[in-house]
């Protein structure tokens, strides 16, 4: 792999685009980790930009290593130096199946400079992923990120937009999504109350679905305690995650949904109980460099209960806002709940 590839990011606690989580001041070591998560991809997105910042001859050059030679007959899949020492290759300089560069590149010249770069951009990803697979040390993560560098390998070749298919299937994996899951929670818990309450229950939905959408769960071979029939579910819904979810905020050639508007009771009935005490823990580590006051009575006073009272409809067996067809009866608090999510 290229040795300009750039080691992409664990993600915990941050979104895609790096944004620390939600709730008050982080501590030092916290902000140092954040820090260092952020300039990781900073780091590929420079990369990235570096590499579409080329001429054209040198994005060429890059794309001969991953492409096919069109030679009639001939099965090499990508430009070999046959001097290491060569810094500079040319469109004459010939490749170990003893064809040139320019022939590794003759289906690419009469390319668009968007197509170009969406390649560059997969070349980028492709090497990203390789080194994430070398370092990943959970053997089920490992062989998932070979797929799927493998799968992007190959999409550079084929110049396709790589699409993860098979058994995984294809997001939303289920209705209702835990969004409107937490949505339908506020409408059937909290709709009789003041506006002011209302608006703090949504503050504490918005922080709950953001924690969701930025945290990291826990590998499946760590979670012993998950019975085996829920273990089975956990570890489907986990690859789902780590494919749709996590892998795409340091490889962005692969789509990126959020969390909480893909997966529903599943996913969250699986890893509810491990997230909210992460929530829980970080905000009492956190509480002294929270400067508000009203911040702090917020997330270490109402946010227990407020989970605790979610927590009984994520467990229980029939709870209507798990329904497909719940609805609001309260146009009061649909339309202050309107004004906040366009706000």
């Amino acid at each position: 792999m290229s040795e300009n590839s750039v080691e992409p990011t664990d993600t915990t606690a941050t979104g895609g685009d790096g944004s620390s989580q939600v709730g008050g001041g982080e501590s030092g070591a916290k902000q140092e980790q954040y820090a260092s998560r952020l300039t990781n991809l900073e780091k590929i997105q420079i990369k990235k930009q570096t590499v579409l910042s080329y001429p054209l001859n040198k994005k060429l050059s890059k794309l001969a290593v991953y492409s096919r030679c069109q030679a009639e007959k001939c099965d090499c899949i990508g430009w070999k130096r046959t001097d290491n020492s060569m810094q500079n290759p040319t469109f004459t300089d010939f490749c170990r199946c003893e064809h040139t560069l320019e022939m590794h590149v003759s289906h690419l010249k009469q390319k668009s400079e968007e197509e170009l770069n969406r390649l560059l951009v997969m070349v980028v990803d492709v090497d990203n992923m390789y080194t994430a697979m070398t370092k990943q040390e959970n053997i089920e993560t490992k062989r998932l990120y070979l797929y799927l560098f493998r799968l992007l390998r190959k999409c550079v070749l084929t110049l396709d937009t790589p699409v993860v298919e098979g058994p995984l299937g294809q997001p939303p994996f289920e209705k209702p999504c835990i969004h409107k899951a937490v949505t339908n929670f506020l409408v059937y818990k909290f709709s009789h109350l003041g506006q002011q309450e209302l608006i703090t229950m949504y503050e504490l939905a918005k922080i709950l679905c953001h924690c969701l959408n930025t945290w990291d769960f826990p590998p499946p071979s760590s979670q012993k305690h998950i019975v085996s029939q829920e273990a089975t579910k956990y570890k489907i819904e986990y690859t789902r995650w780590l494919v749709f979810c996590y892998v795409p905020t340091f490889c962005d050639s692969l789509q990126r949904f959020d969390t909480t508007m893909v997966f529903g009771r599943t996913l969250l009935r699986s890893v509810f109980k491990y997230i909210r005490k992460q929530m829980l823990d970080e905000f009492h580590r956190e509480r002294d460099s929270t400067p508000q006051e009203e911040k702090r009575i917020l997330l270490l006073t109402n946010f227990p209960t407020f989970l605790n009272q979610l927590e009984e409809e994520i467990y229980a067996p029939n709870s209507p806002i798990w329904h497909p067809e719940f609805k609001t009866q309260s146009l009061h608090f649909q339309s202050i709940l309107d004004s906040k999510l366009k706000g």
